[in-house]
């Protein structure tokens, strides 16, 4: 019984190691998954920039040809500096994650010198067997293990009453024969 107990410990001890290990896979994959959010993010405000700027210099010659008002080239330069307000903002976001990624993994990470690997396999899952993941699930899990933990206690506990009820029959049983 006691050997059960401490096995079942022992595996729930490894089980709640390995579950820090997941939720540090976790932690890192979320972190890397919003740096790639936020890298497209800012590849998105960059071209929304560029397009502004040409959109800018195209306003300057119209105007310059007296082909558009004053008003129009103010509106196309408020717009300019917006895409650039906003570029700036992408690009601050992608530094806090890229800093978030880096903590994550004990690294100091830049945008400037490290490049993030972009590309997104899909993992064919068509061979997974989901029965078998269920099973592995089901047997390292730590509720499992505490239940069965309660169940061998149990089943040691009725046992010993068992054992008492045994002599208790064959007390009364002696008695009953010298009557």
């Amino acid at each position: 019984m006691a050997v059960d107990s401490a096995e079942n410990a022992w595996k729930l001890e490894v089980f709640k190691k390995g579950d820090i290990k997941r939720q540090s896979d976790y932690n890192v994959t979320i972190a890397y998954y919003n740096v790639m959010k936020a890298k497209y993010s800012l590849d998105d405000t960059k071209r929304a920039m560029e397009l502004a700027q040409k959109d800018l210099t195209i306003a300057k010659l119209e105007f310059d040809l007296g082909e558009k008002p004053k008003n129009y080239l103010s509106q196309i330069e408020s717009a300019y500096k917006s895409s650039q307000t906003k570029y700036e903002s992408a690009l601050s976001e992608l530094k806090n994650k890229m800093k978030a990624l880096g903590k994550e993994i004990g690294k100091d990470l830049d945008i400037e010198k490290d490049d993030i690997d972009m590309t997104i396999r899909i993992p064919d899952i068509t061979s997974l067997d989901l029965s078998k993941i269920k099973e592995d699930y089901l047997k390292n899990s730590p509720d499992f293990y505490s239940l069965k933990s309660a169940l061998l206690t149990y089943e040691h506990q009725k046992y010993l009453i068992d054992e008492k009820y045994e002599e208790y029959d064959e007390k009364t049983a002696r008695i009953s024969d010298t009557i």
